[in-house]
């Protein structure tokens, strides 16, 4: 008999069936024998405030925002808290609201981040800390927040705010060693935050930072803008009419037609300011090869699903299935006077009375209430690229790397062993400046991989071609003239179908294409409202619910 393929029970006897329950039942009963380890004694130990900047592969997670109910993938917030609860950073009894769980920006489904930023609570290995201010500009620094048309001209002048520079694919600018907020004595005690998260991380969630903030920090609130980014293939796409397309997005306009509205919100303003919108290639040596380009998104506060709804119209525009004005147009909207809020009401981030630079009468356009009903850009390339915060609130920093050290290592159950761990004992293990595993590696190694991955799809392709059987897909670039007509259809009788861009090189086949502002329209944001706050919101209301509280793409995408 051969115990060691279980899968032949079928054959087995009945004596040799009995048997293998005997030995099942004997190591069953030796691993219950194992006995657990106490409670951990987090009161004991001093506390201090954190933010944390992590990226993370969005493809493979339900989203970042933890959620109460199952979900079919795990959220990149419960990821990263158990992960806190393993090294036990955090006590677990508290959950989210007992370390003060703060993030800067909620992404959505499938949607990665390279700098998101959270702050929170942790365990700290420094009883006496003294945490030194940091000194103040004499020039007066605007609060962080909407900011007023008075003075943003001059703040993003002397700040410096970074788009399309050459910081956007690079690492940034050293720190100043004299700006450190801690003792250097204290950071060679401090735990290595980063060291121990990657260690119990996924390979797709990586911490990149920390620093230690005020008690008062929110790593939402404290944010001054969101940088983002969405990845896309130029092939057959004209990148000089995305590119006028997007220099329209500067400015404070009213984005109720280019995003999705979250009825639970009940948002009654869509204006929001956007710093910078522009499009660059990708520099060959981050390998790209020269043919990715990138949108990069500036703006103080985003709406739901904001960025994939513009990407979608850019994509359409570069396709030449719109023109360029098309970006204006969803942006010329009459508002009525703003109703009675219901529930949360999201902040403008500037004065009300402004008038939108869109709404001048010239430009011909009519009024847009209604929202046209057309697909928003795929997920896949958006990424949440930076979030930025006033120099005083923190001072990013990687773990000090001394020769040797001792870092306490607690589990939550028993190792069943240590053959995986370096150098340890009890408690302990010990990391050296050649076990420490660096992050750059670590990321370089993952994008080796992923360029292995595309060279055996292209050959895939290669394959294919080389067969004789099939035929590259028809790129059909319409060019419109001023007056749309109602449907765009094949010019070319042997092209059956042209293909539509939607972003993340996926397109949908079309024998004709509708224009835009030809589409079926939606009810209006008040009519959305509405109808929520009679139903659901009334019956949230009579259970004795709060609202959610929170603009889901106010903070992120």
């Amino acid at each position: 008999m051969n115990l060691l393929r279980p899968a032949q029970y079928t054959d087995w006897t009945k004596a040799d069936l009995i048997s293998r329950i005997n030995v099942l039942e004997a190591k069953s009963s030796s691993s219950s024998s194992t006995p657990a380890l106490p409670k951990y004694p987090y009161s004991s130990h001093p506390r201090q405030k954190i933010a944390l900047k992590f990226c993370y592969s969005g493809w493979l997670y339900g989203g970042l925002a933890y959620q109460n109910e199952r979900t079919p993938l795990p959220t990149v917030e419960q990821t990263l808290f158990d992960a806190l609860v393993k090294t036990r950073l955090v006590d677990p009894e508290g959950g989210f609201e007992g370390c003060a769980w703060d993030r800067c920006g909620r992404t959505d489904r499938g949607v990665s981040a390279a700098g998101q930023v959270v702050s929170l609570w942790v365990r700290s290995a420094v009883t006496d800390r003294r945490v030194k201010k940091k000194k103040r500009p004499v020039a007066s620094e605007p609060e962080p927040g909407p900011a007023s048309d008075e003075n943003e001209s001059t703040s993003l002048a002397k700040d410096g705010l970074p788009g399309v520079d050459e910081f956007d694919f690079g690492p940034p600018p050293p720190a100043d060693s004299s700006s450190s907020s801690e003792d250097e004595s204290d950071l060679q005690q401090e735990l290595p935050y980063v060291t121990l998260l990657n260690r119990v991380l996924p390979s797709s969630i990586r911490v990149i930072a920390w620093a230690p903030v005020s008690p008062s920090f929110s790593a939402r609130f404290r944010c001054r803008y969101r940088h983002y980014k969405y990845f896309f293939s130029a092939k057959h796409l004209s990148i000089p009419l995305m590119r006028e397309a997007a220099s329209y997005l500067v400015g404070k306009h009213d984005f109720r037609n280019l995003c999705k509205v979250d009825a639970a919100k009940q948002i009654v303003s869509f204006k929001r300011r956007i710093h910078r919108a522009d499009i660059v290639p990708v520099p060959e040596e981050i390998g790209a090869g020269g043919t990715i380009w990138v949108f990069n998104l500036i703006g103080s506060a985003f709406l739901y699903h904001q960025v994939r709804h513009i990407m979608a119209v850019l994509l359409l525009v570069g396709a030449g299935l719109e023109k360029p004005l098309i970006m204006k147009q969803l942006m010329h909207v009459c508002a009525p006077p703003t109703p009675h809020r219901h529930f949360n009401q999201d902040e403008d981030d500037g004065p009300s009375s402004e008038e939108d630079d869109t709404l001048r009468e010239e430009d011909g356009f009519t009024p847009l209430r209604n929202k046209p009903e057309y697909q928003m850009a795929d997920g896949l390339p958006l990424m949440l690229w930076d979030c930025a915060y006033p120099d005083a609130d923190l001072s990013w920093r990687r773990d000090p790397r001394p020769p040797s050290t001792r870092v306490p290592i607690v589990y939550d159950e028993v190792p069943q062993s240590t053959e995986s761990l370096p150098s340890s004992s009890h408690g302990c293990v010990v990391l050296s400046g050649d076990n420490i595993p660096e992050l750059p590696n670590l990321l370089s190694s993952l994008i080796q991989r992923n360029q292995i991955e595309t060279a055996l799809n292209a050959h895939f392709l290669y394959a294919a071609h080389l067969s004789g059987l099939y035929k590259e897909p028809p790129t059909f670039q319409p060019v419109l003239e001023d007056e749309p007509k109602e449907t765009v259809k094949v010019p070319d009788p042997q092209a059956q179908t042209m293909n539509v861009p939607v972003g993340g090189g996926s397109t949908f086949r079309a024998s004709f294409y509708v224009p835009v502002m030809k589409k079926k329209r939606l009810n209006t944001v008040e009519e959305i409202n509405g109808r929520w706050a009679k139903g659901k919101g009334a019956r949230r209301i009579a259970k004795g619910k709060p609202d959610e509280g929170e603009e889901l793409d106010g903070t992120g995408e």
